[in-house]
C-alpha cells in the first residue's frame, strides 16, 4: 500500500536526541493491542507501507528485545483517521537535533503541525536537552508543542499522581524543577510515558537485567504512551475542525 500524501497532509514531528526511546514509543502508541486511540483506522494505519519499522519493533519489545538506536532513520507513518484526514507521523532521526540551523532540518521543522520533544526522564544531560529546544522554540513559535518524558517507570512509582494526569507532575521532581523555566512553557502538555510499564502483581518496573546489565523489557504493560499522540491529533483538529 502506497504512502504518498498531499503536500498539505499535517505532519507531527517526534524530535529527540538519539537513545531516548522515541521509536518505541511510537511503536508501542501505535501496535499495542490495549493502547487507546479511539480515532485512528488501527487496521489500515498498521498495513501502510512505511509502518513495518515500527511493528518490528513493538514486536521485538513484547519478545523481550530492546530496541536498537535508530541513529541513522527516520521513519515517517500515515496516520490514517476514521472520520479525519490523515496525518503523517514523522519520527526524526537524533542526530538532527544539534543541527537546526541547517536549511534542510529548518524546512523539516516548519512543515510541522504539531512538534512533540521527546526525552529520556532520567537523562544525565537534562539541561543541554531542554536548552537545545530553544532554537526549535524560537523558529515554531505559533506551532503547537508538547514534551514527553520517555522511560518513566525507572524513577516514578506505578501509584504515583503523574499517571492519573495530575497537572505540574514533573515538580514533584527536585531535577525537573531546577528546569522549571524550561519545561513550564509546554503547560499542560508535558507527558509522562512508560514503553516497558509495570509488572501487575509486584509493581515494578516490567524488565530484566541482561548479561551485561542492561534492560530488557519483560512482559512490558505500556503506560499513557497514547497521551502524546492524542494531544496532538487534537491539536490539529483544533486548528483545522475540517
Amino acid at each position: 500500500m502506497s504512502d504518498l500524501q498531499p503536500a498539505d497532509t499535517p505532519v507531527i514531528l517526534i524530535w529527540g536526541g538519539t537513545a531516548t526511546g522515541k521509536s518505541s514509543l511510537a511503536a508501542a502508541a501505535l501496535f499495542d493491542p490495549k493502547s487507546e486511540l479511539p480515532s485512528l483506522d488501527r487496521g489500515r494505519t498498521a498495513s501502510s507501507a512505511n509502518a513495518a519499522g515500527l511493528s518490528r519493533i513493538w514486536q521485538g519489545l513484547s519478545e523481550g528485545r530492546p530496541t536498537a538506536p535508530t541513529v541513522n532513520d527516520e521513519v515517517s507513518v500515515t496516520l490514517y483517521r476514521n472520520r479525519s484526514t490523515p496525518v503523517l507521523l514523522k519520527d526524526v532521526r537524533g542526530g538532527l537535533v544539534d543541527f537546526v540551523s541547517d536549511e534542510p532540518t529548518e524546512r523539516l521543522l516548519r512543515s510541522a503541525a504539531v512538534i512533540l520533544f521527546i526525552m529520556d526522564f532520567h537523562s544525565r544531560d537534562a539541561i543541554r536537552q531542554l536548552r537545545a529546544i530553544n532554537p526549535v522554540w524560537n523558529l515554531c513559535a505559533d506551532i503547537p508543542k508538547g514534551l514527553v518524558f520517555t522511560k518513566c517507570e525507572l524513577h516514578l512509582d506505578r501509584d504515583h499522581d503523574a499517571w492519573e494526569k495530575k497537572p505540574s507532575w514533573w515538580q514533584d521532581f527536585q531535577q525537573l524543577r531546577a528546569l522549571g523555566s524550561h519545561i513550564e512553557r509546554f503547560g499542560d502538555a508535558v507527558f509522562p510515558t512508560s514503553v516497558y510499564g509495570y509488572h501487575p502483581e509486584s509493581k515494578f518496573p516490567a524488565f530484566t537485567l541482561g548479561e551485561f546489565g542492561e534492560l530488557r523489557p519483560m512482559n512490558i504493560r505500556p503506560r499513557e504512551v497514547t497521551r502524546p499522540f492524542a494531544w496532538a491529533l487534537s491539536q490539529i483538529d483544533a486548528h483545522d475542525p475540517a
